[in-house]
């Protein structure tokens, strides 16, 4: 019966069903989107680098034109990727991931 327990009890019964809804909304993915898988990922210093704003980019991966590729962080590049910044300047925001 709601009201019978105090605020805090409530309060924490409210947090409770926030996150089982949000682990929901993670493991069964939201409409007309796929899953999100949360793994982390470890990126061996052998196969890439990291630049100063957290970049990590494969050392198998081609890049050129360099100087008009901008990552504004946290992006990843893995191998066998190719970026043209020779021919179009690329701009890729936070949180991207090339394959």
């Amino acid at each position: 019966v709601a009201g019978t327990g105090s605020a805090a009890e409530e309060a924490e019964e409210s947090e409770l069903r926030r996150q089982e809804v949000l682990a929901a909304m993670f493991t069964l993915g939201c409409p007309g989107l796929p899953a999100m898988d949360f793994a982390y990922t470890v990126y061996p210093e052998a196969r890439f680098f990291e630049t100063s704003t957290g970049n990590r980019v494969s050392r198998d991966a081609l890049l050129f034109g360099i100087q008009r590729i901008r990552l504004k962080g946290k992006a990843v590049i893995k191998a066998h990727a190719m970026l043209r910044g020779d021919m179009a300047s690329i701009n890729l925001g936070r949180f991207c991931f090339l394959e």
